[in-house]
């Protein structure tokens, strides 16, 4: 048979070429289309990360006024003593109180007269100041600075309503502001520019990325290596980010008042945290969805042929049979027809449909009933019916043969000149991919130092067992855990040891729990514990048994610590049983630490 003068054949040649360059085009659309999305994800994650460490720095400055501020109305500080040691013994009790009772750790305080200069971090007699003006010296001030010790944030107030004459100045420094970030898994490192870092005779935390000084004290050696390659504060004015060697890198610029550049606050996010594998997992799926379709055009092609032309059957049941997906033809129950990959799943026994029929009656007699994956029967529907009237979705059947175990991604469509009613299946195997994608999902979830649960497992865990515990009515408890003075042992033994020691507890205490239980890490030594069906009482049990298990451990034999515990039962809300659970345990830590404490109920105030 002729057609404008080609044979049916010349035809399907023509139709095939046709399919594959717009198989071709439509592969380099997915693939730039995936491109730009990710490309505006690291942009958006990029752009939050200059605004969450901006947030902080502000926060930090207007706090660093406030206390300036607040200092300044302080009698012993008006009159500052013609005695060394007793400004040094004032000075020491003002900072001991502030590193007790806010959240300053670190701050310097220096007050200036016309006769000198009283520093509580030098041991010196007074320093004869210079005849530069006074910065903030007729109104309290806050701005950005670097001396010859550090870069710093500091507040200036005038004294005695004098302005000019007599200065408080609160230097404060960026630790705080690094560490707050790390909670929002942000690295950050603070680079004094070559020119303040060139002013440096006495730099405070001793380190630099080449030759850029090292402002935040508890930036770890790695980091600061990564800083140097990424050629220092220079990268605070190039474009918005830059993504290599797994990481995200953007960067805030520090100024002081009047604008000048001082240094540069540079941020860097792994971009595992960044939610871009359902892009990956969205292309790849839309890949093998022309694959699909293609497979079940040449299996419709195939039958139809049959039905048109029977001396070419053999020819199109080769095609199909050449295909690596496995193509079935069924009427939803039965088996009618298969290609030869169908029984390279199958055992060596079963060489043909009638050798299949004898021992099964339906290709899902294979499949594995579980949530998520295609059933024998699907809201009131063969599984068939199912795939095939919801084409939009992605149907995933998990088949056990004997001991092995496939996942396969199922596109079923029904022979339209069929009598009866048929359907034509195609099976891929993605048992691989799928895999991947669950190893890659429990990897985004895990806590890659200590393996336990991450924060994201526990904000998604805690509100799903919450849903369920109201919707069955039952008790869900929580506790917080937090490692008394963990500083002091990063302080002390080194952050090696301090990871040590995160990893043997999580170890030591994870194996006390049920399957059912949720061990996450949600901080630096923070933990959490979700405890589904459990009362306060009993995790309150719990919670001492892991509290007598920490006395217990020894990192290398002679490091000893304990820790703290907030046990909570979940009544009102998520956001409800963790704030009181947090109080809890800060109320033990308050209480002398090594303690378990209870929410009474979830308004209590601490």
């Amino acid at each position: 048979m002729k057609t404008l003068g080609l044979t049916r054949g010349q035809l399907l040649i023509l139709f095939f070429a046709a399919a594959v360059i717009l198989l071709f085009f439509a592969y380099k659309k997915i693939d730039a289309d995936t491109t730009a999305q990710i490309k505006t994800r690291y942009e958006e994650a990029s752009a939050q990360m200059r605004e969450q460490a901006e947030q902080l720095v502000t926060s930090k400055m207007q706090t660093t006024l406030a206390l300036a501020i607040s200092l300044s109305q302080n009698s012993d500080l008006k009159t500052l003593p013609q005695s060394r040691s007793d400004a040094v013994k004032k000075y020491s009790q003002y900072i001991e109180t502030m590193r007790d009772e806010t959240p300053f750790k670190n701050v310097w305080l220096e007050v200036t007269d016309e006769e000198g200069i009283y520093r509580s971090w030098r041991t010196q007699q007074k320093i004869v100041p210079d005849a530069a003006p006074k910065k903030g010296c007729n109104a309290p001030a806050v701005f950005l600075q670097g001396n010859e010790e550090d870069l710093l944030i500091t507040a200036a107030v005038p004294l005695d309503g004098a302005p000019c004459s007599r200065m408080l100045y609160v230097h404060t420094h960026f630790n705080s502001i690094s560490d707050a970030l790390q909670r929002k898994k942000i690295d950050a490192v603070v680079l004094a520019n070559e020119a303040t870092s060139g002013t440096l005779r006495d730099p405070f935390s001793g380190m630099f990325a080449g030759p850029y000084y090292v402002a935040n004290k508890h930036a770890s050696k790695t980091l600061i290596e990564r800083a140097a390659s990424a050629a220092g504060t220079d990268s605070c004015s190039k474009p918005s980010y830059t993504a290599a060697d797994g990481f995200l890198q953007t960067g805030v610029p520090l100024l002081d008042d009047t604008g000048a550049p001082l240094g540069c606050m540079m941020l860097f996010r792994s971009i595992e945290t960044i939610a871009i594998e359902d892009l990956r997992s969205k292309s790849t799926s839309l890949k093998m969805l022309l694959f699909t379709a293609m497979s079940i055009l040449i299996a419709l092609l195939g039958w139809i042929t049959f039905f048109f032309q029977k001396r070419q059957k053999a020819y199109y049941k080769e095609i199909i049979d050449s295909s690596s997906n496995v193509i079935i033809v069924t009427d939803g129950v039965e088996i009618i027809d298969v290609n030869r990959t169908f029984f390279s799943y199958l055992p060596t026994a079963i060489a043909s449909i009638d050798a299949f029929k004898e021992k099964y009656n339906c290709i899902c007699d294979f499949f594995v009933i579980e949530d998520g994956f295609l059933a024998p029967e699907m809201e009131h529907e063969t599984w068939v019916e199912y795939a095939a009237n919801r084409p939009e979705k992605r149907h995933i059947a998990k088949i056990k043969v004997e001991d092995d175990v496939y996942y396969f991604q199922v596109k079923a469509a029904k022979l339209k000149q069929s009598d009866d009613q048929r359907f034509s299946v195609v099976f891929t195997d993605i048992t691989r991919e799928y895999l991947d994608e669950i190893e890659l999902e429990r990897i985004s979830l895990t806590d890659p130092l200590t393996k336990v649960w991450n924060r994201r497992y526990f904000d998604e865990t805690m509100q799903k067992e919450f849903e369920r515990s109201r919707r069955y009515g039952y008790l869900v408890s929580l506790l917080m855990i937090d490692i008394d003075h963990f500083k002091k042992i990063n302080d002390r033994y080194g952050h090696a040891i301090g990871d040590k020691v995160l990893v043997t507890l999580c170890e030591s205490l994870n194996i006390m729990l049920r399957k059912e239980d949720s061990f996450c890490r949600i901080g630096g030594e923070e933990f959490a514990v979700i405890l589904p069906h459990t009362s306060r009482e009993n995790a309150l049990i719990i919670a001492d048994r892991m509290r007598k298990r920490a006395l217990e451990i020894a990192v290398d034999e002679t490091i000893h610590f304990t820790i703290s515990i907030g046990v909570c039962e979940c009544g009102k809300s998520v956001e409800a049983c963790y704030q009181s659970a947090d109080k809890a345990l800060y109320l033990a830590k308050y209480s002398g630490r090594n303690r378990v404490e209870q929410c009474m109920q979830q308004t209590v105030t601490l």
